[in-house]
């Protein structure tokens, strides 16, 4: 199977630098893993902007490509994997029309509207299915998990200095910001990562910014991580990041995401929100954690999964 992801716009919220690496062990993007550990054969991820070529493999490229419409390659992909329905995606995937389209888009992008008859769809929730079934009816649409790179994200030997975890790389609405720092009880410490926001933190968070790679080390300084996000945001990769470092998570019981397969994210409303997390506190849970995510959720599984998605549909 010669596999295409087609990834995005290079992106433009963090020094350059932080996103090149050399070697597939330093990569920490969740797609670019995906697409090297699905196939044995050619493989390539593409970004739109810039101009760099990084080679992990003898069959593993990712190019940043300044034009996807005047780029053309030597090689025609079995599947082409659509990370968001972008524009200037419409002449690669048109190019190849034998090839098996695959189209994935979190949170609001989870419907596809390119106009692309796509052949398989993916989604985060039951609710997701039912309605891009209904608007797609000739596609296979699957519920499927995010695995964290798994060259990241482990139980590191760390020790313990903050009671919760909460991540925000945006201080969008939808992260709910200002709701965690109006609300987090003074006796609980928090680690904040992420963006700075425009008000005075509380004496008991401590905020860093940090880069992805050092993620996973800063999780496990914690013993519980928080998810207090707005219907917006559809499984957000942080869910399996902190599992896979052993932390369990409480979550709104709103932000949506496959949480039957998630056994060690608890569901809250915002009334009971901080007493779910002191309850979860005091239960000792890191290896079960750790060990759930790679019984069910890890790399290995997700790639598993989606060979089988493939297969069936004709890749």
């Amino acid at each position: 199977m010669k596999f295409l992801m087609l990834r995005g716009h290079v992106p433009q919220d963090r020094d350059p630098r932080e996103i090149c690496h050399s070697s597939i062990g330093e990569e920490d993007c969740i797609y670019v893993q995906l697409a090297y550990h699905l196939t044995d054969e050619r493989t390539e991820v593409w970004y739109q902007g810039g101009k760099r070529k990084q080679k992990y493999s003898d069959n593993f490229t990712v190019r940043w490509i300044p034009n996807f419409r005047k780029y053309k390659p030597d090689w025609e992909p079995d599947v082409i994997w659509a990370r968001g329905g972008f524009p200037y995606y419409t002449d690669v995937l048109e190019r190849y029309p034998n090839a098996l389209k695959v189209y994935y888009g979190a949170g609001k992008r989870y419907m596809p509207l390119d106009g692309v008859n796509y052949d398989v769809i993916l989604v985060d929730t039951k609710k997701q299915q039912k309605r891009v079934q209904d608007e797609y009816p000739k596609a296979r649409v699957f519920m499927w998990i995010k695995p964290a790179p798994d060259n990241l994200f482990y139980p590191h030997k760390s020790e313990i200095e903050y009671d919760v975890c909460y991540v925000a790389a945006s201080t969008h609405a939808r992260k709910n910001v200002d709701w965690v720092l109006d609300t987090i009880p003074p006796d609980l410490k928090m680690l904040y990562l992420g963006a700075k926001p425009k008000r005075a933190l509380p004496p008991n968070v401590t905020r860093k910014r940090t880069t992805r790679d050092k993620l996973a080390r800063e999780y496990c300084k914690c013993k519980v991580g928080v998810m207090p996000y707005g219907t917006q945001d559809s499984a957000p990769r942080a869910i399996s990041e902190m599992l896979a470092c052993g932390l369990p998570i409480v979550a709104f019981e709103k932000t949506p995401f496959w949480i039957q397969k998630y056994k060690y994210v608890y569901a809250a409303d915002p009334k009971n929100f901080w007493n779910s997390v002191r309850g979860t506190l005091h239960q000792d849970m890191k290896e079960e954690v750790a060990l759930y995510y790679l019984e069910n959720l890890c790399m290995k599984k997700a790639v598993e999964y989606l060979r089988k998605i493939f297969w069936r549909a004709g890749a």
